[in-house]
């Protein structure tokens, strides 16, 4: 019987080899009824599926309402890949891709179309559930977990928050007034977390507005406080109504922070530093520069400067305005594209120390934030391509000059 067993054992996992070398990818989520909607199919075989392969989307009712053309893309990581489009069709509902050819039949697992599909799929879990069960977790009784180890470092709480804040913003009817007194509470509890990092560094001796990047860290990064202004400012003005103490003490701390920046940044620290070139794009063994802002931390002061506008201080359009000009003084040129783009923008103004060799912003610039020779200068890079305030500047401002 054991030997039997065996037996089944192997033959069935054979034959789970066997179907796993081919498959089709549809996202768990659902499609939203105005976005992108694909299928994909892979194989270790190139011949898997024909050039005019034809697909059919199904209802419930197996009734077929969709076909298309399978279209090959290409090969990548050892195996071939092709697509299904299917985002003309827009109908909510339950479907289910089917490929038919002799002896070919696949059928993909249910998928959902719905209006505003991603929303209603994720909200709940990942801004109430997750949130609730990572603050429970955080190892210093404040703010949240890091989903992958016990940090929990200022620039990530900075993003959580900025996300919570534009979920009442944008949530609108799709939101209970439950929930948007639970999200104000979440926005407390993780500001409160930053207000302690930067509690933390002025009792270090960074003086008052500086913060630190976690809370076991003295690291202090330009970016970091960039953020601070910006977070305790926008936070200041969505938990107006729930707590008005502490609405104005957020204020308070994002003037701090903006002044404290303006007065050090950029923040030089005085060990070495290791510049990681080449995530950065830079010249081999090239060295951080002593007096230059990084791009991104310009965008987030002008970032800062419009969310202080918008909690009532009127006085930081000016501010806005140069930083904004700063950075655009940065943007690449037609006539200077870099792999057939422009439009973005260089890592810095000035390159001479490095003989004139340009480089552009990175996206993944957070990238040795951990290491001890990089971590003032690579830390906190979560906003990189951050070009948001800028586009909000001109809907705030559509007749400024």
């Amino acid at each position: 019987m054991n030997r039997n067993f065996l037996a089944i054992v192997f033959a069935l996992g054979i034959t789970c080899l066997s179907v796993a070398e081919n498959g089709i990818l549809s996202s768990q989520v659902g499609y939203d009824t105005n976005s992108t909607k694909r299928f994909i199919i892979r194989s270790d075989r190139p011949d898997y599926l024909s050039d005019n392969e034809v697909f059919s989307l199904s209802d419930s009712g197996k009734r077929i309402v969709f076909r298309g053309n399978v279209r090959k893309w290409g090969k990548k990581w050892g195996t071939w890949w092709w697509i299904a489009d299917f985002t003309d069709f827009q109908k909510p509902g339950s479907y289910t891709l089917n490929i038919k050819n002799g002896q070919l039949k696949i059928s993909s697992e249910t998928i959902q179309i719905g209006n505003r599909r991603l929303w209603s799929s994720c909200y709940k879990v990942i801004a109430f559930d997750q949130l609730k069960t990572r603050a429970e977790q955080a190892y210093t009784g404040k703010g949240w977990r890091d989903c992958g180890s016990d940090l929990q470092e200022f620039s990530s709480h900075v993003v959580a928050v900025d996300s919570l804040c534009d979920m009442i913003e944008h949530g609108g009817k799709l939101l209970s007034d439950d929930e948007v007194t639970a999200l104000k509470q979440q926005i407390l509890r993780g500001t409160d977390y930053l207000a302690s990092l930067q509690d933390k560094a002025q009792t270090s001796g960074f003086g008052d507005g500086a913060v630190v990047h976690e809370a076991r860290q003295k690291d202090v990064v330009t970016g970091n406080v960039a953020k601070a202004a910006m977070i305790f400012a926008k936070a200041a003005r969505f938990v107006r109504p729930l707590d008005t103490e502490k609405s104005a003490e957020y204020l308070q701390r994002a003037k701090r922070s903006f002044d404290w920046i303006e007065k050090n940044g950029p923040v030089l620290n005085p060990e070495k530093q290791v510049f990681f070139s080449s995530v950065h794009g830079a010249p081999a063994g090239a060295e951080p520069p002593k007096d230059q802002w990084m791009t991104r931390d310009l965008v987030m002061m002008a970032s800062a400067c419009v969310q202080l506008c918008k909690a009532g201080q009127s006085q930081y359009q000016v501010k806005a305005v140069k930083y904004a000009q700063d950075v655009m003084r940065r943007q690449v040129p037609k006539s200077q594209v870099e792999g057939g783009l422009y439009g973005h923008f260089y890592t810095f103004g000035d390159y001479t120390q490095w003989g004139g060799v340009k480089f552009t912003e990175k996206a993944n610039v957070h990238c040795g934030a951990w290491s001890k020779e990089g971590r003032i200068y690579n830390k906190g890079g979560h906003y990189p391509h951050y070009i948001l305030p800028l586009i909000e500047m001109c809907r705030l401002w559509p007749n400024h000059p």
